[in-house]
């Protein structure tokens, strides 16, 4: 919060509404934004209920990889075979902006989601949600 009331002031400043920064001289608490919240087992099962409720084939698919990995939405979305590693229960998660990759280990569920997926795959499919965005709220 005082991060962003310095700026607003800075901004104040150099628009000539003010010569001063109020917030100068003031030590900036630290600030922890982060809220880190796991879902319980029934709202696991409600929320994957929900997804099948709306499901195109892909949406629940890609809710139980992320609630099951941790993985980002994009990171599912990119998600290649060639990426899947069945014999070790790995998943290789490549990053693009440090170019280097992390590896996910596959839960059971994880694992039969994936190759329910592959059993469905189209031949020659490159990517494991080929041309589907979810439509999320």
């Amino acid at each position: 919060m005082t991060a962003t009331l310095r700026h607003l002031f800075n901004m104040a400043i150099r628009w000539g509404y003010l010569e001063k920064n109020p917030c100068d001289g003031i030590k900036a608490l630290p600030e922890n934004n982060r809220r880190l919240r796991f879902l319980n087992e029934e709202e696991v099962s409600k929320l994957l209920e929900a997804c099948k409720e709306f499901d195109r084939g892909y949406l629940s698919d890609v809710v139980t990889l992320a609630i099951y990995t941790g993985m980002r939405r994009g990171e599912i979305l990119n998600l290649e075979w060639k990426d899947i590693d069945f014999e070790r229960d790995l998943i290789c998660v490549r990053d693009p902006k440090n170019r280097q990759a992390r590896y996910v280990p596959m839960t059971p569920t994880v694992r039969k989601t994936l190759l329910q997926r592959r059993e469905k795959a189209p031949e020659g499919s490159e990517f494991v949600f080929l041309n589907q965005a979810p439509v999320l709220p």
